[in-house]
């Protein structure tokens, strides 16, 4: 009994295996077919350059209307921005702006002797002091926000009062310079989170609109964060002077950003259409091996069923 059960169980799986190696047969015939096609069909020729008849530029008219309209877009853009000081002084971006210059602040100044060598070798002054109107945590006034446009138009500090650890880092960085070399470094310059930050949330609004700055501001925390808190990356990234350090994280995050911007408006870039890229590398792997364990099974199966079957030739074998 359980052997007629085994043989019929058995038999309903070759069944199986069998429809399905064949329907994966036809498929893959296809796609072979395609992507032969694909790869063999002639390809139209380029024109050399040397071929190409000059342009008729009597008759080009470029578009002026296009010329007027983005003049204005560009002129409204700059009228419409608003200054570093006052996003400093915005409730709702204020805390962003704290956390990332914090988290920079604190990385950067894990090995204060290496930071300072480092910052030396790049011809850095390191991080810009922390901004007058992000220190506390009492809101600026509108009298401070003023003071602090009118000193940065003045060509000042808008930002007097550094934090201890940047003023230790600074000094320690001044004692270096000074044991080394009497190198003029008055071309050196400040790495500045909030004002990096400011940019390129600047840029990305100027790109995809409104809400883009404050979406930009409001996610750079996490991104410092994630990079930062990654041991590999972190570990590269405290060979870097402070101001790399800002543009290589503050530029992936663009990227992403900006990708992220792309998909919410559905401008994601379309995959190719070419059989060859839809099974190209890691699909064209799997698929091979999905069709030779097909195969294994479906030969194993029919080895069993051989010998099975020899068996009873040679047990009914007269004798």
């Amino acid at each position: 009994m359980a052997f007629t059960i085994f043989r019929r169980l058995e038999d309903l799986l070759v069944q199986v295996v069998r429809l399905v190696l064949l329907v994966f047969s036809l498929f893959v015939l296809i796609i072979m077919g395609l992507w032969l096609w694909d790869g063999f069909k002639p390809a139209k020729a380029p024109v050399e350059a040397s071929a190409q008849a000059p342009l008729d530029w009597h008759s080009a008219r470029p578009d002026l209307d296009f010329v007027v309209n983005e003049t204005s877009r560009d002129l409204s853009v700059s009228a419409d921005e608003i200054v570093l000081e006052k996003r400093l002084a915005d409730p709702a971006l204020r805390p962003s702006f704290q956390k990332a210059d914090a988290l920079v602040r604190a990385f950067v100044s894990q090995k204060p002797e290496e930071r300072a060598r480092l910052e030396r070798d790049n011809q850095s002054l390191g991080l810009a002091p922390v901004p007058a109107l992000l220190q506390g945590n009492a809101l600026p006034t509108a009298e401070a926000v003023k003071k602090a446009i009118r000193l940065r138009e003045q060509g000042g500090d808008s930002a007097p009062h550094a934090s201890a650890a940047t003023e230790d880092a600074a000094a320690e960085a001044a004692a270096a310079a000074d044991d080394e070399d009497e190198e003029d470094r008055s071309w050196w310059s400040h790495a500045d989170t909030s004002g990096s930050i400011h940019e390129r949330a600047q840029m990305a609004e100027i790109e995809h609109g409104k809400g883009a700055y404050e979406a930009y501001v409001l996610g750079a925390p996490a991104a410092l964060e994630k990079v930062f808190a990654n041991p590999a990356v972190a570990r590269k990234l405290q060979e870097q002077g402070a101001q790399q350090i800002l543009s290589t994280v503050l530029l992936n995050y663009t990227l992403s950003f900006d990708t992220a911007a792309a998909e919410l408006r559905g401008d994601a870039p379309a995959e190719s259409s070419s059989w060859k890229s839809r099974f190209d590398g890691f699909e064209a792997a799997i698929w091979s091996m999905l069709m030779s364990f097909l195969v294994l099974v479906v030969m194993v199966l029919a080895l069993i069923r051989m010998e099975r079957h020899l068996r009873v030739i040679s047990e009914h074998k007269p004798r």
